[in-house]
């Protein structure tokens, strides 16, 4: 009988394994062993590629220069068939320490033909934080066949350097998504990109997504009044031929539903007001009650407030799959909040989430300063029943540390969630004015964090964790948990942290 080795595994299981190892699970094949395999097996190869390479950084501050110069040459001159694969380019940092004009030049050069090599990019991240270099990224990116989505990154880019013609959206022939993030931005710049958006909008009506972050922008009401930039942007477009948006972000500016801006919004399946400049109940109201009666059925919501409006439009229609409610304003300890909010928390977890228990996949709810949007055993219950559930994030009051039994039942409940994937907890984190002494807060925090991990990772809690070992993974306190098997006879198991979480919410992987 002839011995089967790893070159003669059929192509589906192979990308069966790939599947599993995207996961992260702890006894998957790690990204540093599938690298290696696809050197010994063609199977793998084809299998693992895709997933190896489907990303790809250039953030070449913190590298070696040897290795930056190298990996563009293969780009460039297609000795990795990585190229093949790369659907994702995210450029954080194209700056190397490089001497003189003819070194700069060549690099230059360099860079833009490994850019133009990446004929399969579908999507570009890129972070603006310093006007050297962005010319070169551009002629490098601009003529590529496949690019629908653009991200600008100009958070970190100094005024000063800020000008109007930066970016000439235009160039770009196949642009479905455009994001545009700009804390503090200079109005000059903020209007030529609203511009910019408005004629290529009405000459070609292909944006299906839009994300404009104008938080903090350097501009007055009478540069936008009450900062409605989509009226702006699509007031030029023919009525015949309406937008066809399917993503929003609105950040530091408001959201207003009327004739003009319905008709572009009849697609719309996902909905990010979590930072709209004008938050309070009349602008609540005015959002939801007119997604009602507009029709407008959304599958992904992320807001900052929650609100009867919220509630009511949510109990109007079925089919909700993403639900996130992230709270940015810091309270107070002293401040004396009414009960309202805690109202309406359980009533958007008893009878809102309830309409959508066969299609929602992921809830989350971030707010580590409120006490208010908290979870608790009776709103723990009522989410229990969406059993299409794969991802929670909660905060648990720090409150419930003085009595653990119940956080145990909050956790084992959760657990207890069939389809759970991923399940993400931490504390609420009341802010006190007039702390001086840093040492004593660290000292309470670190506390609070050991005393939480204790209930945490309590004996009922790891059974229960541990009936499904390899299919939830755990993060607390923005550490990623994975679960050992210690002793196999004895089902003992250990955690360890894996990763530390970044702040957007995603882990950092060490191999990236």
């Amino acid at each position: 009988m002839l011995s089967t080795g790893i070159q003669d595994l059929a192509l589906e299981l192979v990308q069966e394994i790939v599947l599993y190892a995207s996961h992260g699970w702890d006894n998957s094949p790690s990204k540093a062993d599938l690298s290696q395999l696809r050197l010994v097996s063609r199977p793998f190869k084809a299998a693992a590629d895709p997933f190896l390479f489907s990303e790809i950084v250039f953030d070449f501050i913190r590298r070696p220069l040897h290795g930056v110069i190298e990996q563009l040459n293969d780009l460039a001159l297609q000795r990795t068939s990585a190229y093949r694969y790369i659907r994702t380019l995210k450029i954080e940092s194209t700056e190397v320490q490089l001497s003189g004009p003819i070194a700069q030049g060549k690099y230059g050069f360099l860079l833009m033909h490994a850019l133009k090599s990446l004929r399969n990019v579908r999507s570009i991240r890129w972070t603006l934080d310093r006007f050297e270099g962005i010319y070169t990224v551009l002629d490098g990116i601009v003529d590529l066949p496949h690019l629908e989505e653009l991200y600008f990154e100009f958070s970190t880019l100094p005024t000063l350097w800020q000008t109007t013609d930066m970016i000439v959206l235009r160039r770009f022939a196949h642009l479905q998504v455009v994001s545009f993030r700009g804390r503090n931005l200079s109005s000059p710049l903020a209007a030529s990109f609203i511009q910019q958006l408005r004629r290529i909008n009405a000459a070609n009506q292909s944006l299906r997504g839009l994300e404009i972050d104008f938080t903090d922008m350097l501009a007055d009401e009478e540069t936008y009044p009450g900062f409605c930039i989509l009226h702006e942007i699509v007031k030029d477009v023919p009525r015949a031929t309406p937008l066809k948006l399917r993503h929003l972000r609105v950040q530091g500016w408001n959201f207003r539903l009327d004739s003009i801006t319905v008709p572009h919004l009849q697609c719309l399946s996902s909905l990010n007001i979590s930072s709209m400049k004008d938050t309070g109940p009349d602008q609540q109201a005015h959002v939801w009650h007119g997604m009602i009666k507009a029709n407008i059925h959304l599958r992904k919501i992320s807001t900052g407030v929650v609100s009867q409006p919220l509630i009511h439009y949510l109990t109007s229609y079925t089919g909700l799959e993403h639900l996130t409610i992230t709270s940015r304003k810091m309270r107070y300890e002293f401040v004396d909040d009414s009960d309202a909010s805690e109202v309406l928390w359980a009533e958007l977890c008893q009878s809102a989430l309830p309409a959508h228990k066969s299609t929602l996949k992921a809830f989350q709810m971030l707010d580590r300063s409120e006490v208010r949007h908290c979870m608790s055993l009776d709103t723990i219950a009522a989410i229990r029943a969406c059993e299409k559930l794969e991802s929670l994030t909660i905060t648990v009051k720090v409150d419930e540390l003085e009595s653990p039994d119940n956080v145990r039942r909050i956790l084992i409940t959760a657990l207890d969630l069939p389809r759970l994937r991923t399940l993400d907890v931490d504390y609420s984190r009341p802010r006190r004015i007039g702390h001086r002494c840093q040492c004593a807060n660290a000292r309470a925090i670190r506390q609070r964090n050991e005393k939480f991990e204790s209930v945490f990772f309590s004996f009922d809690v790891l059974r229960d964790f541990t009936r499904s070992l390899g299919s939830t993974q755990i993060i607390f306190n923005r550490k990623r948990y994975v679960a050992q098997v210690v002793d196999v006879e004895d089902n003992r198991v250990q955690f360890r942290v894996e990763s530390r979480l970044a702040r957007s919410g995603k882990w950092v992987n060490p191999l990236d």
